[in-house]
């Protein structure tokens, strides 16, 4: 039902003009992306705790691929998109390796997923520009300020209110406070 909500909000049919779906997945407590392409029938992993050495466990990503395609199939089945629906159930798993995973940064799992969300093409790894290697704390850091300050201003955030009231008391406290200079707040 989410599905059709929020494809409906683009048009009358806006299947037609859709080549890949993406899924942020939390499990295990961390954060990864899978990735249905249409047209090359794959479901791609895009996990930054994979371990780069190629030790994958396929297993377990293999059942949640397996309900991803069950359930995409059906729906796009159900909405009379044939085509998309056989492509969708040919689709195999594909774990991508990324250059920049590392088994032991589970704090930022989030912030690499909401990247693997708005780089990934469907490119292999060596023709993919994420911008992920060789990253710095402080570059994680104005990451996960762009991305939460892009959600929580979003039209749709049922909560943009009260945070942005919450937001306003806070900066009041700090503003009326003389021994805080606003500026290195601000700054940080």
């Amino acid at each position: 039902m989410e599905l059709y909500v929020e494809l409906t909000e683009f048009g009358k049919n806006p299947i037609e003009n859709i080549d890949m779906f993406f899924f942020p997945v939390y499990e295990q407590e961390r954060y990864f992306a899978l990735c249905v392409d249409l047209k090359r029938e794959r479901i791609f992993v895009l996990d930054s705790l994979i371990d780069i050495l190629g030790d994958h466990d396929f297993r377990k990503y293999d059942s949640l691929c397996t309900k991803v395609r069950t359930l995409l199939a059906y729906y796009l089945n159900y909405k009379e998109e044939t085509m998309k629906s056989k492509s969708v159930s040919n689709s195999k798993m594909q774990i991508v390796k990324l250059k920049w995973a590392d088994k032991r940064n589970t704090l930022d799992t989030a912030i690499y997923l909401m990247r693997h969300l708005e780089t990934f093409m469907g490119d292999s790894s060596s023709n993919w520009k994420c911008d992920m290697s060789n990253i710095s704390t402080r570059q994680i850091s104005r990451m996960r300020v762009r991305y939460c300050s892009s959600i929580i201003s979003c039209a749709r955030n049922e909560v943009k209110k009260e945070i942005e009231d919450n937001a306003a008391i806070e900066y009041r406290k700090i503003c009326s406070d003389p021994s805080v200079n606003i500026d290195s707040v601000l700054v940080g």
